[in-house]
């Protein structure tokens, strides 16, 4: 009986480990999702102001043919 409660309590402690491993990944996983998230994020907003001086420059460009052609 005793050798009985001792294999139960050892296979509950073994699931408590795998749950604990399975967490700790899917931790893991969630962090690189947000790392992932926030880097295009970044991405997203450079391209954004890339755009924003392109056609600011685009416009500039035609107020000078415009003043001085």
């Amino acid at each position: 009986m005793i050798y009985l409660l001792f294999i139960i309590y050892y296979l509950l402690f073994i699931i408590y480990y795998l749950l604990f491993i399975i967490y700790y990944l899917l931790f893991i996983i969630y962090y690189l999702l947000f790392i992932i998230y926030y880097l295009l994020f970044i991405i997203f907003y450079l391209l954004f102001i890339i755009y924003y001086l392109l056609f600011f420059i685009y416009y500039l460009y035609y107020i000078y043919l415009f003043i001085f052609i």
